[in-house]
């Protein structure tokens, strides 16, 4: 080979691995575009090369944050969710311990849930009227939250027993708690040998506390109510525990079944500790998944459980929760659950053998927003239902805010010292609310005197 060929041999060869290097660089380069999915390609894109991206100095977090809030489907699946905290997930809980729910124009204790305030003399049914001397009159939630927060010393002006408001006792709470866990047990006798239970939620601590009050009770208290009514559920394991007290150990509480049909099943793992010879389970339509659990369970494993109320929640899967580095967590369903029947209650409920189903103005919910003539929805609805169960309206309930329904609210509006406008404003709806929370109590504690009557 002479000197030009062998030139011309080495210039193509370079030619050659410059084209295979060039080639493979491109091709590589496609296969990664084409292996990004259309979410990463976007992402990158508004990122880098979106305008407006410039308004926010973190776009890649915020456009991560609006990515996870989009992929939770809340219609299908309300537990999955992303949380920036665990909230009522944990058992551990902030504030004073009291929870509260609108009456009239101010605020009605209707649980109170920590040893701080109990001990302070909160009661359950006291009016909240003021915080640290500020009235809480028409004020939000929000608003009572940000009045206790960071507050060393709270002093709650409270009316007990239906005072004026104008008889304000005052309640101080020396200490804030910063964290506790709530009491989710309480307990009373009655003198023809029954023992009251109510379990408000499964805490980690609930079958203890059930245990030390059952180990206190004379042996004449020989039945027993166990009220779950309006308990959203808790910790399995506490469920488990709870039953624990009332059958042998290695009965089925639940089956839980995941997206590949794998089952798992949760056992008692004590021995009974308590037997008694009636025992009446109170339900109702806002006892959930744990309530729903224990229900069950106790219905198929003792023959002398009574479920009475109405038809439960029905919250039947199962959730984990995926802590992340950064104190953020992903709460999701991974499966659902069974009873001890092989039943589903999702969507379902349990049925109680005897039903007592409150058909009062308690039974209606009230709506957001300012409703007047001429509107149409089911908030409409709803103040038509209240209005013809206090006698107010005679109409058709037909979700259409008609002149009949103004007229009937303005009556009712001028009954209950209130502007008749015949708007249901903010006030009104206070009232409506105060009407059905009073409304719920009596046919609550309605119920457990039914209940007492039927014992032999």
């Amino acid at each position: 080979m002479n000197k030009s060929s062998k030139r011309l041999w080495i210039i193509a060869l370079c030619l050659t691995s410059l084209f295979s290097i060039c080639f493979g660089y491109y091709f590589s380069y496609r296969v990664h575009e084409q292996s990004k999915s259309k979410l990463d390609i976007i992402q990158d894109i508004m990122e880098n090369e979106w305008y407006y991206g410039l308004d926010d100095e973190d776009i890649g977090s915020t456009l991560e944050l609006k990515m996870i809030l989009a992929m939770q489907d809340l219609q299908k699946d309300p537990y999955t969710k992303y949380l920036t905290s665990l909230g009522s997930l944990s058992d551990s809980y902030t504030g004073i311990g009291v929870t509260i729910n609108k009456y009239g124009d101010y605020y009605i204790i209707s649980e109170v849930t920590s040893k701080i305030s109990i001990d302070a003399g909160v009661k359950v049914n006291d009016v909240l009227v003021s915080i640290n001397g500020e009235t809480v009159k028409n004020k939000s939630l929000s608003d009572i939250q940000t009045m206790i927060a960071q507050r060393d010393d709270i002093v709650l002006g409270i009316v007990r027993n239906g005072n004026e408001i104008n008889d304000t006792n005052t309640i101080a709470i020396n200490t804030r708690v910063t964290s506790y866990s709530p009491i989710t047990v309480f307990t009373k006798e009655y003198n023809n040998s029954v023992s009251y239970v109510q379990i408000t939620e499964f805490n980690l601590d609930t079958a203890d506390l059930i245990r030390d009050y059952f180990s206190t009770l004379d042996s004449k208290y020989n039945d027993l109510i166990i009220d779950l009514r309006g308990n959203p559920g808790g910790y399995i394991s506490a469920v488990q525990e709870v039953l624990d007290i009332f059958v042998r150990s290695n009965k089925v509480v639940m089956y839980t079944v995941d997206k590949h049909g794998s089952v798992a099943t949760v056992k008692t793992q004590d021995d009974m500790d308590y037997i008694f010879d009636e025992i009446y389970v109170l339900i109702d339509k806002n006892s959930a998944s744990g309530a729903e659990a224990l229900a069950a369970a106790m219905d198929y494993h003792l023959n002398n459980v009574v479920l009475y109320g109405e038809t439960t929640f029905g919250k039947g899967s199962a959730q984990k929760t995926y802590h992340f580095e950064d104190g953020t967590y992903f709460h999701y369903t991974y499966a659902l659950w069974k009873t001890p029947f092989n039943e589903t209650i999702n969507h379902k409920g349990v049925n109680p053998h005897v039903y007592d189903i409150n058909s009062g103005i308690s039974s209606i919910s009230l709506y957001e927003g300012e409703f007047g003539l001429y509107d149409y929805g089911d908030g409409v609805k709803s103040i038509q239902n209240i209005l013809k169960k206090t006698g107010y309206y005679t109409g058709t309930v037909h979700s259409f805010f008609d002149v009949e329904t103004e007229t009937a609210l303005k009556r009712f509006q001028e009954d209950h010292g209130l502007n008749n406008t015949g708007v249901f404003d903010e006030s009104t709806k206070g009232v409506f609310a105060k009407l059905i929370y009073d409304d719920e109590q009596t046919f609550k504690n309605g119920q457990v005197d039914t209940v007492l009557a039927l014992f032999n």
